[in-house]
């Protein structure tokens, strides 16, 4: 089996977390470009990256696929000039608002359980978004 073919498998079997050693420069879109650049210096020689995870756009997107108005203030944004900061602040607070008031689904608890189990409970652990 290919690289490729690996990781779309990969991706079908755990699309919402992926670990470093799977990510291809392909990967841009499901991972972001600093969880990307990380997993190519982890195949650097001599450069030392701790066992790490990222949580995909995949994940993101089925989070918050449930709430059809997001689409619309998207939308929204996207149609104004970047002078109108009051309905972009009004905007953007409501779409923070209803992603921070969002249940995460089983399945991606479940699978960010998993990986975090892999790297084991004695560890230390830091968290960084791609926000």
């Amino acid at each position: 089996m290919d690289r490729q073919s690996h990781a779309k498998e990969t991706i079908f079997l755990r699309k919402y977390v992926l670990d470093f050693q799977e990510l291809e420069k392909s990967d841009l879109l499901l991972v972001g470009g600093k969880s990307l650049n990380l997993a190519e210096l982890e195949k650097a020689p001599g450069i030392r990256v701790p066992s790490v995870f990222c949580i995909t756009t995949d994940a993101f997107k089925h989070m918050v696929n449930d709430h059809p108005v997001m689409d619309e203030w998207l939308e929204q944004l996207a149609e104004l000039q970047s002078t109108d900061l009051e309905k972009i602040r009004l905007i953007s607070g409501n779409l923070r608002t209803t992603i921070e008031n969002t249940e995460i689904p089983g399945e991606i608890i479940q699978d960010i359980a998993d990986s975090f189990e892999k790297l084991g409970s004695q560890l230390s652990y830091a968290v960084r978004t791609n926000c």
